[in-house]
């Protein structure tokens, strides 16, 4: 395994380790300041010249001794002693560069944040003194890191670019022969020109900030991608043309709107390969160094903000690929920044590395050089330019549009019914770009719901929108399939038809209809506004994202008390209102808890547990003591007691001789951390001594002694002890339980998973959303996890420690560096908070996992029976 654990020393300026943890690889200081400071960009030429962007223009502070512009230097270890003999200046002067790449004619090709060049060294003298510009940016936007980024050159005679976000600024990108793109409040982006800087066009949408991308030895185009705010993790992307990878900018930073879309959420996105760690910054096919097994693909990428080179085994899946495993393979102290990551045809593999924190130019750089051992067998190094445009995507797309006079109706269907994304996306490509017109019509009547689906799609993609009648609009929004009218709500919303917005009102009588559609229909409603209409067409205001306001709580509150609207429809706004809201309405709220239907009952239970109040509590005591109330509806009003502090728990106590088992079980529960009441503790023993005279072990016997465990009490009515190994827990819970009951033990406090998971729409963000948990793993996996949650967990996940200088440790979910050292926390309170620079005197991971250990220790047997059980029934 190449993941082994080989401690690998190389001391840093500060005396600390950078670590390597493939056994396959030295590790060598390449080069450090003050012969490269604030390195960047990196490549590696074929005769391994090492050319490397010396940043002095990124926010330089007032007093910065540097030059006044960006330099692009050369390094070469010609002894092979591990470190550079031979340095000189390739050209300098830029203002804000990026990255560069290096064509096999020796041209150099440098981006920067709003202007391309392409350099040549006519002379051979090693200076670049020949500079034409070939791509300029014209926007007002001025945070380098939002607008171009990254580069490579293609072997199919493209110049391919990298976009960030722009900050939702407008903007608007010139090529040599003009040639133009423009946009306000979309996404990043992947564009391409000819090297000469013509033809410029988009060639993906959907990023957030897609630092670097680079072509692995099969032709397919990768990227990394940096998150937006609230939606992780970090993304390593398969890019194809015409791909939409979800983000856009005008719906604002946090990538939760309905609108966005992060893995392929919404009909018409792509997912990506394998989520990566916080800001990665640099890429690599790690088979240009060396072979692997089984086809299998490795891809590193560096992370800036976690001090590490991550390794991605990744497999192929379908025409694209996704990741099988993910392992720190590098790893470095706080002032280890890796930045780029290159090759050369003897194997070695180099990386730069920013060093410090700071955003902003300080002075410090270093370059690391990793050269095999000798005996490393699987060594094969391999030039960038062997790929061969053999991506299954784009030779797919190739033949598709080549060949299609002669594809048939049929023929475009089976594509659009694939399970592959990848594919489907591929046959929508073609059907936007096929003159045959019959073919499309026929497909949007089609039985299948994926193959309207693909036309309704490809209609998008091929602009037709001007071309269609308010009649197929309006079809597609009454169609059968959830999917086809999520795209054509989608497409109106971001149409400025505001025409259309008649037509949005039967969408919420949708027999059916979920939190998901509701939330699209609001915000294409909200899209339609318009001054929103006006505001992007005329660009009013200097940010798209200024425009977009959240859905108004009046109009969520509207649906809810509408009695014209389902039952269900008013439910799911009642869950959409927030607690001002819950306040506010609360006499009104109260009256519907006693006298509406269960769908409604429901939603005013769950919006008014959290209000707490003494009315809202002896309403919710009132509906769990009547036994002629709904069973479902007196367990919901028994977990929303649970969830505030109870003043009087000896009033539940009658529920522990309740007729219901499922009620006494709940009590039981929810009356464990209350035995301090001699009430409450007295029914406890009672009914502990009932149960065991009847000589039958239930789950409400497993608790009863649970509780009293530590008070006198022994298990001695024929329940086992307590597991400890794992084996032992999943001889007692892997299989039963009730996924009614898991679900309330998930939402106790004693447990505490709603504090950082989030279930439909409820709970934290410190860990992944669960939502559809058992459709990837098995129910021994989530037993593991639970056992011990820091086994195993993505690195998005990873908890980290600020350590303040007057000796406090803050632990949380990393959301971002800013500017001068500064970071901000998603605390386990569920709070951001946000550390300055000056008063941090450390920033490292967590050995373990942001959920705790021990937290199995609060809850029964049969308590964590039930959680499983749930937790395995989520899909």
């Amino acid at each position: 395994m190449w993941f082994l654990l080989v401690v690998l020393i190389c001391g840093s300026s500060r005396g600390q380790e950078v670590r390597i943890h493939d056994p396959n690889w030295k590790v060598h200081l390449f080069a450090s300041d003050p012969e490269i400071v604030t390195p960047i960009g990196m490549c590696v030429d074929d005769r391994g010249q090492v050319f490397v962007i010396e940043s002095h223009t990124h926010h330089p502070p007032t007093d910065y001794r540097g030059p006044k512009g960006d330099v692009i230097k050369v390094f070469q270890d010609q002894d092979n002693d591990g470190r550079a003999d031979n340095t000189r200046i390739a050209a300098q002067g830029f203002e804000a560069a990026m990255n560069l790449v290096v064509s096999k004619s020796g041209e150099l090709f440098v981006v920067c944040a709003r202007e391309v060049w392409r350099l040549e060294d006519r002379d051979l003298d090693g200076s670049y003194e020949h500079r034409v510009r070939l791509i300029k940016v014209h926007t007002d936007n001025k945070y380098a890191h939002s607008c171009l980024l990254g580069i490579t050159l293609g072997n199919d005679g493209w110049l391919y670019i990298s976009r960030g976000n722009n900050g939702s600024v407008a903007y608007r990108i010139e090529g040599t022969d003009q040639s133009f793109l423009e946009g306000f409040g979309d996404g990043g982006q992947v564009i391409r020109c000819r090297l000469d800087g013509s033809q410029l066009e988009s060639f993906a949408i959907g990023f957030w900030n897609p630092f670097d991308i680079e072509f692995d030895l099969d032709g397919r185009l990768f990227c990394v991608d940096n998150d937006p705010d609230a939606r992780g993790p970090n993304r390593l992307v398969h890019v194809v043309q015409g791909g939409d990878y979800g983000y856009k900018s005008a719906y604002g930073g946090g990538g939760n709107h309905p609108f966005q879309a992060w893995n392929g959420e919404l009909p018409g996105t792509l997912p990506f390969i394998s989520g990566t760690g916080e800001a990665p910054s640099g890429l690599m096919d790690l088979r240009r160094v060396r072979t692997f097994p089984d086809e299998s693909i490795g891809v590193l990428t560096t992370v800036w903000n976690e001090n590490t080179i991550e390794l991605h085994d990744v497999g192929t899946s379908g025409i694209s690929l996704k990741a099988r495993n993910t392992s720190v393979w590098m790893s470095g102290p706080k002032d280890f920044r890796p930045v780029a990551i290159d090759a050369d045809l003897n194997g070695n593999i180099y990386i730069t590395d920013w060093v410090l924190v700071d955003y902003p130019n300080h002075g410090r750089g270093r370059i690391w050089k990793l050269t095999p051992v000798q005996s490393f067998e699987a060594l094969s190094p391999q030039s960038y330019w062997k790929h061969a445009g053999s991506d299954r995507f784009a030779l797919g797309l190739q033949d598709f549009l080549s060949e299609d006079s002669k594809h048939g109706a049929n023929h475009y269907a089976s594509g659009l019914k694939s399970k592959d994304p990848f594919e489907r996306h591929l046959t929508v490509m073609a059907l936007a770009a096929s003159a045959n017109h019959e073919i499309l019509r026929d497909l949007m009547k089609a039985a299948s719901a994926e193959v309207r689906l693909g036309a309704l799609l490809a209609c998008q993609v091929g602009g037709k929108g001007n071309t269609i009648p308010e009649s197929q609009w309006k079809s597609w929004l009454m169609d059968d399939s959830d999917q086809v009218v999520k795209a054509c709500l989608i497409w109106m919303g971001e149409s400025n038809r505001e025409y259309l917005l008649p037509l949005l009102q039967p969408v919420l009588s949708r027999p059916g209809l979920d939190s998901s559609m509701l939330d699209l229909v609001l915000a294409c409603e909200a899209r339609l506004n318009s001054e929103v209409v006006s505001g992007m067409k005329t660009r009013t205001q200097s940010k798209a994202n200024r425009l977009i306001k959240p859905v108004s709580q009046e109009r969520i509150w509207s649906i809810a008390e509408n009695p014209q609207f389902s039952d269900y429809t008013r439910a799911l706004a009642i869950s959409m209102c927030d607690l001002d809201t819950a306040i506010e309405k609360e006499e009104l709220l109260l009256q519907w808890l006693q006298n509406s239907p269960s769908p409604i009952q429901f939603a005013v239970l769950r919006l008014l547990a959290p209000v707490g109040g003494n009315k809202v509590r002896l309403h919710l005591q009132g509906l769990a003591l009547n036994q002629n109330t709904n069973l479902s509806l007196r367990l919901e009003s028994l977990h929303g007691i649970a969830r505030q502090a109870i003043l009087h728990p000896s009033a539940l106590v009658p529920l522990l001789k309740d007729p219901e088992p499922e009620i006494q079980l709940a009590a039981a529960r929810v009356l464990q951390p209350y035995l301090h009441d001699e009430t409450v503790l007295a029914a406890m023993k009672e009914r502990l001594a009932i149960e065991k005279a009847n000589e039958k072990t239930t789950s409400f016997l497993e608790q009863l002694t649970f509780n009293l465990t530590g008070l006198g009490e022994k298990s001695n009515a024929g329940i086992p002890d307590r597991p400890h190994s794992f084996h032992d827990w999943s001889q007692r819970v892997g299989q039963g339980g009730s996924d009614t009951a898991g679900k309330y033990v998930f939402h106790s406090m004693r447990a505490g998973c709603i504090q950082c998971h989030t279930i439909h729409r409820q709970g934290g963000l410190l860990g992944p959303d669960l939502s559809n948990l058992g459709q990837s793993v098995d129910r021994l996996q989530i037993l593991r996890s639970i056992l011990n949650p820091s086994e195993a967990f993505p690195p998005q996940y990873q908890a980290w420690e600020v350590e303040t200088k007057d000796g406090e440790v803050h632990e949380g979910l990393q959301l971002d560096h800013k500017a001068n050292g500064a970071i901000e926390l998603l605390t386990l309170t569920g709070q951001v908070e946000r550390f300055e620079g000056e008063s941090v005197q450390d920033y490292r991971a967590s050995k373990r996992s942001l959920m705790p250990d021990g937290l199995i220790d609060n809850l029964s047997v049969s308590e964590v029976r039930d959680l499983i059980a749930y937790l395995e029934g989520l899909k």
